[in-house]
């Protein structure tokens, strides 16, 4: 063996030796960093985009509740998160709340949940809290997700509670504990953690990827029903009268629960649709109609009505939706397509529909305002969009928070 080639070999084991070290680093930074919101995480769909800079907000100290005392259970910072960390990750797109009758939205965001007036587009605060779900119809609680004091290990699992926090400061209420997520996974309560108040304000549902739907008094925190699924349910839609309760996920077929009777509500006719699976689902305010993002084989956005379940309308062309939402007193359905970078405005009604393009990031969650007059969007890079549902065009840009 010659001298250079020795030198040559040396050279390589030491780059191995490097490259060994620095995937190690790296794991244990993915560690650490599993103990945050989901909301900073990304996939293998997300894309590194430039974003603005903008100044960091002040954020305030988490409030501390008790833990849950279990004999079994062991306080734990919780599960692994199979992810690795968003540099440019401002806002999660995943979920969008309107609150104070439109006059502010919500999401996760890099300080906690952040709310923005809706009116000027300015970040208005931020409170301590970690990934949130959902808002109660009076605006007034939220629920959120995430490990925190009330995390314990159980076995080969963790339980791990959704969280009523108040909307004002984000001082904890209480936690509904049952959910379990395995050690190593893609968020604290699974990729497809769900919570939906229903449309009185005293009952929350919530779901994850431990293939239960459970269903909670708001008051008390007393669970109410507990639901099994055939897959986890990524998307839970309530009534307008909160008597039932529509549940479906990309492998778990849709099934709308009758809330008071504790069963599935059967179809009222033979034409239902069989085995609808979706990402997104939503009740119109009328009732009648369910709207739901097909996944599998079908892939398109169809109306089913909400007794029988038999198809009314379907999107005209194959379309991979993942959020839908109805207009408040209109006759359009938004549905955002992520992997098109866009949202579209349908109308069942005539079968037309508009394009709403202009993200460069994946929007996710679509979110109306009261009067149906605007359409919010937003994206982990480009944070929360308002769009003009009438001209079809964006009208204002939300403040960014600060990266991490």
């Amino acid at each position: 063996m010659t001298r250079k080639t020795r030198a040559t070999r040396a050279t390589r084991a030491a780059g191995l030796g490097q490259v060994r070290g620095m995937a190690g680093a790296a794991f244990l930074a993915a560690g650490v960093f599993a103990a945050t919101l989901l909301a900073g995480c990304t996939t293998a769909d997300d894309a590194a985009r430039p974003t603005d800079t903008v100044s960091p907000i002040a954020t305030p100290a988490t409030p501390a509740i008790p833990a849950t005392s279990a004999a079994t259970a062991t306080r734990t910072a919780g599960p692994v998160a199979n992810v690795v960390p968003d540099p440019q990750y401002r806002v999660s797109p995943r979920t969008l709340v309107v609150l104070s009758g439109g006059r502010q939205v919500a999401a996760s965001c890099t300080q906690g949940i952040c709310l923005w007036d809706t009116s000027t587009g300015a970040l208005a605060r931020a409170i301590p809290g970690s990934a949130l779900l959902a808002a109660s119809p009076d605006s007034a609680t939220l629920a959120t997700q995430g490990p925190g004091p009330a995390t314990v290990r159980v076995g080969d699992s963790y339980r791990i509670p959704v969280r009523l926090v108040s909307a004002a400061d984000g001082a904890a209420i209480r936690d509904l504990a049952g959910h379990t997520s395995a050690a190593v996974t893609d968020a604290p309560l699974g990729r497809n953690a769900v919570a939906s108040f229903s449309p009185t304000g005293a009952l929350v549902a919530t779901a994850g990827d431990d293939t239960t739907v459970r269903v909670w008094s708001v008051a008390d925190g007393s669970l109410k029903r507990e639901f099994a699924t055939a897959a986890p349910a990524s998307a839970l839609a309530w009534s307008p009268d909160s008597s039932r309760l529509a549940t479906v996920g990309p492998e778990a077929p849709l099934v709308v629960w009758d809330i008071e009777a504790g069963i599935p509500a059967q179809p009222s006719s033979t034409a239902a649709s069989q085995a609808v699976t979706a990402y997104g689902i939503a009740w119109s305010p009328d009732g009648r109609r369910l709207a739901v993002t097909t996944s599998g084989a079908q892939t398109t956005v169809r109306l089913l009505d909400a007794t029988s379940r038999g198809v009314v309308a379907s999107f005209p062309w194959p379309v991979v939706g993942h959020d839908v939402a109805f207009q408040p007193g209109g006759a359009l359905v938004a549905i955002s397509v992520p992997q098109q970078r866009s949202v579209v405005l349908w109308d069942p009604a005539t079968a037309s529909s508009r394009v709403l393009s202009g993200h460069s990031d994946l929007p996710y969650a679509v979110r109306f305002s009261p009067d149906g007059a605007a359409l919010y969007t937003v994206s982990s890079h480009e944070g929360v969009w308002r769009w003009d549902v009438a001209a079809g065009g964006l009208s204002a840009r939300f403040d960014l928070p600060a990266a991490r």
